[in-house]
């Protein structure tokens, strides 16, 4: 396990009820501790989830079914870390991402990512990133 005890899991994302809530996790001395660990790292994994009944934040009631479709009529076909974005890559606005509590993906750009998926289903949205 020696090889091991550098490694850092950050259960993110994490979707707060509301704004306001989210702002004060974010203020807490040691998530934002947890959080810049991100900015350090060698390499980040993150999973890249998609926009159906059976996804992940779905199942696990971080989102409803209604904010699904939203996102899909607002071109959304996947998302990464609870950010969602478009077949171009390009991040949308979304209100739900100002309740985020996890790694901002604009942040990512500029450390070494691995990103991890399954399934046909998501195929189109990972070849377009």
């Amino acid at each position: 396990m020696e090889k091991f005890q550098d490694i850092n899991v950050i259960p993110a994302p994490f979707i707060a009820p509301t704004e306001e809530m989210a702002g004060k996790f974010l203020s807490e001395p040691s998530i934002n501790e947890v959080l810049e660990l991100a900015k350090f790292t060698k390499y980040i994994f993150v999973g890249i989830g998609g926009i159906y009944p059976d996804a992940t934040i779905i199942q696990e009631e971080k989102m409803t079914m209604n904010e699904l479709t939203f996102i899909k009529h607002q071109n959304g076909v996947a998302d990464i870390l609870g950010q969602f974005y478009d077949r171009n890559g390009k991040i949308i606005d979304l209100p739900h991402h100002k309740r985020l509590i996890g790694t901002d993906l604009k942040s990512l750009r500029a450390l070494n990512v691995i990103a991890v998926t399954g399934g046909e289903k998501k195929l189109m949205p990972t070849t377009e990133l």
